[in-house]
């Protein structure tokens, strides 16, 4: 009996990222290569204007299309749709979600489908914090704080067993992230990465889904300055929080 491959579908929302685009690539197919990973990159472009969707095309003749699927979309949509487009194309058994820009390196990968194998957790989080924290690498003091108060402000208002909720660099199995997809279709959702990462684990843990942690190291964005402490960027965030514990 031929034994069913499983296969791991990474989805890279991009939007102006044609510096690292080709970082990202190369570093998912040589950690997924190097132990043994099947892989397919879903790169979902929002028309860019650097020219990241022909950066990715380049890529596709490189890698071939079974690595490299591009959904490449009209307008500049959102993260929460790319999310719900690269799922409709994505052809694997688990759904990794990866940062386009270099803040979370694509190394952990393998690591978090080894988890998944030894636990069959619905959901593997990649985890700056808790006891086994790797923490960051070259962030700003501001950066840091911007982190922590709105890791705090997670804390007080949900009871979640991730210990780094803010992060969307996780894998879940693909019902899963389904249903979780369908879980926030009603739910107004404020179209970030952190935004987005704390509204999962919410609803992951309303679903009673089981969980694991990787510990990583994240970096500092590649190709961009470092921000001081962004107090609009917390209030969103704080509002954001709010309105998923009142359930909007």
């Amino acid at each position: 009996m031929v034994q069913k491959r499983t296969v791991v579908s990474i989805l890279v929302p991009t939007w102006n990222e044609r510096e690292t685009l080709p970082l990202v690539v190369w570093h998912v197919h040589e950690a997924c290569t190097e132990r043994h990973v099947d892989y397919e990159l879903v790169i979902v472009e929002d028309n860019s204007d650097d020219g990241s969707l022909q950066v990715a095309q380049k890529l596709q003749g490189i890698y071939g299309s079974s690595r490299l699927v591009i959904v490449a979309r009209k307008g500049r949509l959102g993260l929460y749709s790319a999310l719900i487009d690269g799922l409709l194309k994505a052809t694997g058994d688990y759904i990794v979600v990866l940062p386009a820009n270099l803040t979370q390196h694509p190394k952990y990968i393998p690591d978090l489908v080894a988890l998944q194998q030894a636990t069959q957790a619905d959901v593997v989080a990649t985890s700056r914090f808790g006891d086994a924290h790797d923490g960051v690498c070259d962030w700003s003091f501001g950066q840091r704080l911007q982190c922590c108060v709105k890791t705090v402000l997670a804390d007080l208002l949900f009871t979640l067993r991730l210990s780094d909720p803010t992060s969307s660099y996780r894998l879940y199995k693909r019902q899963v992230f389904a249903q979780l997809v369908q879980a926030l279709g009603a739910t107004r959702i404020a179209d970030s990465s952190c935004h987005l990462g704390l509204a999962f684990a919410v609803v992951a843990e309303a679903m009673h889904s089981t969980v694991a942690e990787v510990p990583v190291t994240a970096m500092q964005a590649a190709y961009s300055d470092k921000d001081d402490v962004a107090l609009a960027s917390v209030g969103r965030f704080a509002l954001h929080a709010i309105r998923l514990y009142l359930g909007q």
